[in-house]
């Protein structure tokens, strides 16, 4: 394990503070999201003396490298640009979307969508992309094959949504009714693995208990647990395994969700165990997407 902080690690560390949690860092945000960079900083320091290097210059630097635009540093201020579970407002106007925006999504959220439309979940607004390719990145965080919509803005301005576009070029709304929603590209099952098993998702969900206990994060062990009493209460019921499935799906959507999991231990950011949080999470993640959409023998 490194003694500094990598670029991944400071990125996920700002996105965590800015985005839903600023509070636990000692941070008020102003009602745009902006927080001073020295505040940050001082927070980042008080975790622990490998987070002693970072200083504004590494910031700018991970801004800079980041492929995807999710904060912005500007006259001594940094914030988040989008992806806010706490509450932000717009830092412009309503702006003119393009005729169509793109969403990607899980399988199983469709029927929930044309019945409500899309919901920002956990999220203060939904996140919509200008193109296909950028929706499809988006969606394969929830699925390995997303289904991709299509947005008909005008209808939706027509109905009373106001569109503003994010620094980053992410497109944000309130909401988007069901009416202005049609599916662009319908996901294809993934294809069966003999790991994505009952029993197997039994042992990751175990896994994530011990590993919560371990580090005292009780409130996440519990819904493990009760994760996995569901699990063991559907071993042999097809049907009800793939509700299981389906609800384990739901708690990565939206940010504040599993997704963004940080473990940290005496104040510091538990390196190995976020290693190993990431990877049975993206395994749970995938195990469920396929007893989710698997169809009956």
């Amino acid at each position: 394990m490194s003694s500094i902080p990598s670029r991944t690690d400071i990125s996920r560390l700002l996105s965590h503070a800015l985005r839903h949690v600023p509070g636990e860092y000692g941070l008020v945000l102003d009602p745009e999201g902006w927080v001073p960079v020295s505040e940050v900083l001082g927070a980042f320091h008080r975790l622990g003396p490998e987070w002693e290097s970072v200083d504004e210059a590494v910031l700018q630097d991970v801004l800079a490298a980041a492929e995807k635009k999710r904060h912005q540093i500007k006259d001594g201020r940094i914030r988040a640009v989008h992806g806010h579970s706490v509450p932000v407002q717009p830092s412009n106007q309503p702006s003119q979307p393009p005729a169509v925006l793109f969403h990607g999504t899980a399988r199983d959220a469709v029927a929930a969508i044309r019945e409500a439309g899309i919901l920002p979940m956990q999220r203060q607004y939904v996140h919509l992309s200008e193109t296909v390719d950028q929706a499809r990145q988006v969606g394969r965080r929830k699925d390995t094959d997303p289904v991709i919509l299509a947005v008909d803005t005008s209808l939706a301005v027509s109905q009373g949504v106001g569109f503003h576009r994010s620094a980053s070029g992410v497109w944000l709304a309130e909401t988007i009714p069901a009416a202005a929603v049609d599916i662009l590209e319908e996901g294809i099952a993934a294809p069966e693995s003999v790991m994505a098993s009952p029993e197997r998702l039994r042992q990751i969900t175990a896994e994530l208990v011990a590993l919560y206990e371990e580090y005292s994060y009780d409130d996440m062990a519990r819904y493990f647990k009760s994760v996995l009493a569901m699990v063991i209460e559907a071993e042999g019921r097809p049907a009800v395994c793939k509700d299981v499935a389906r609800d384990i799906l739901s708690a990565y959507r939206g940010m504040g969700s599993l997704n963004d999991q940080v473990i940290m231990h005496n104040g510091v950011v538990a390196y190995e165990a976020n290693g190993r949080l990431n990877k049975l999470l993206r395994e749970l993640h995938s195990v469920a997407v396929e007893l989710a959409t698997r169809r009956p023998d």
